[in-house]
C-alpha cells in the first residue's frame, strides 16, 4: 500500500483551499485518487503537483534510550516528506532491524541484498543495497550482522569522517531526503552517523530517563565536536506525549524551554496513540490510511518545521 495524503490535509499543510488544490490538480492534468469519499494523493501526484527543489539534507534520528520513538518518527517522517513530493532515502543503521522490519520486506530478499557492514567492508555497491518500498521511497535494510559495525570500524581502522560519505555519495543525487534510523548506544558508527548527518533528531518522552539520555547525548556531541572539529546540529522534540501526564514544573518541561531558547527543539509535540500500534501490526504507519488522526497531524507538523515550510510552498504550484 502506498503512502497517503489527504485533500483536506494538503489544504491544512500548505494553506490553500481544498477547492482551489482540486482545481490546480485539475489545470495539471494530475487526477486525485479516492478512497470511499475521501480525495488523496500519493508521491506520483504531489512531485508533479509541488514540483518542489529541496536541497539534500541528511537527517539522523538518535538516542540511547530504546523506545522513544525513533523508528516510528524515521517512517512517519519519510512518508510525509514523500507526500511533499520529496525522495527519500531511508537507512536502517540499527542491527535491531525494527525499520526494515515493517517494511514489508521479505526475509529471502534481506539476506541477499548487502547492508552497511557489508558495504563498510566492499562487499557490494550502495546501488546494490537500496530496495524500493514504495513511489518515492527506498531503503537500505539492516540485519544483525550490523551489530558488529563497531567491530569493524575499529579493526579496520576507518576514517569515520568520511566512511558514510564515501558509500553514500553515488547515490545522493537521486534523493531529497536521506534519514538514517540509529541503533540505541554510542560508538563508532553512531559517531560516523552524526559527522555524517546535517542534523541529529533526538525524540524524547515525557519522563525523566529520556532526558538523562539526552544530556549522554549531548556530551558526545561535544566530544565528537572537539576531535572532529566539526560542529554538530541537533534538535529535539516530545513524542508519546499524553495529556493525562503532568510535565509541568518538571525537568522534561525545563529541559523542552531550555532547549527552545537555544533553538535545539522543535516546538510541536508528537502524541501518544493506540494507532500507531495497530497500524505497526499491520506493518503500516498512519500515512497508509485515509482516516483523520491526531498523531498522523502532528507528524505533519512536524515535517513543516523540519523543512521550516510556510504558506510559500504553495507559490510554485
Amino acid at each position: 500500500m502506498e503512502s497517503r495524503i489527504t485533500i483536506s490535509e494538503v489544504s491544512d499543510t500548505i494553506g490553500l483551499s481544498r477547492q482551489t488544490i482540486h482545481s490546480k490538480l485539475h489545470k495539471k492534468g494530475i487526477r486525485s485518487l479516492r478512497s470511499g469519499k475521501i480525495t488523496y494523493l500519493t508521491h506520483k501526484e504531489s512531485r508533479a503537483l509541488f514540483k518542489p527543489a529541496f536541497n539534500l539534507k541528511k537527517i539522523a534520528f538518535h538516542h540511547i534510550k530504546g523506545g522513544v520513538g525513533k523508528t516510528t518518527s524515521t517512517d512517519h517522517i519519510g512518508s510525509c516528506l514523500s507526500l511533499l513530493g520529496a525522495r527519500v532515502l531511508l537507512i536502517d543503521a540499527d542491527f535491531q532491524k525494527n525499520l526494515t522490519s515493517r517494511m514489508n520486506i521479505s526475509s529471502q530478499m534481506v539476506d541477499k541484498t548487502p547492508v552497511l557492514v557489508d558495504l563498510i567492508l566492499d562487499n557490494g555497491t550502495v546501488f546494490d543495497a537500496i530496495l524500493k518500498i514504495e513511489s518515492g521511497i527506498d531503503i537500505i535494510p539492516s540485519r544483525f550482522e550490523n551489530a558488529t559495525l563497531d567491530s569493524v570500524l575499529t579493526d579496520n581502522k576507518i576514517d569515520l569522517i568520511s566512511i558514510l560519505n564515501q558509500i553514500i555519495h553515488p547515490v545522493e543525487q537521486y534523493y531529497d531526503f536521506i534519514l538514517i534510523d540509529c541503533p540505541a548506544m554510542l560508538g563508532k558508527l553512531v559517531t560516523a552517523v552524526n559527522l555524517y548527518a546535517n542534523t541529529i533528531i533526538c525524540p524524547i518522552n515525557p519522563e525523566n530517563h529520556s532526558i538523562e539520555g539526552l544530556e549522554t547525548i549531548k556530551k558526545e556531541f561535544i566530544n565528537i565536536e572537539k576531535r572532529y572539529c566539526r560542529n554538530i546540529h541537533y534538535k529535539i522534540y516530545l513524542n508519546k506525549f499524553n495529556g493525562n501526564t503532568i510535565i509541568s514544573n518538571s525537568v522534561v518541561a525545563n529541559t523542552i524551554q531550555k532547549e527552545l531558547k537555544s533553538g535545539n527543539a522543535y516546538d510541536i509535540v508528537v502524541r501518544e496513540s493506540q494507532e500507531i500500534n495497530n497500524a505497526l501490526k499491520e506493518k503500516k504507519n498512519m500515512f497508509h490510511f485515509s482516516k483523520k488522526s491526531d498523531v498522523k497531524s502532528d507528524f505533519i507538523n512536524l515535517t513543516k518545521r523540519i523543512l521550516k515550510l510556510d504558506h510559500s510552498f504553495a507559490k510554485g504550484i
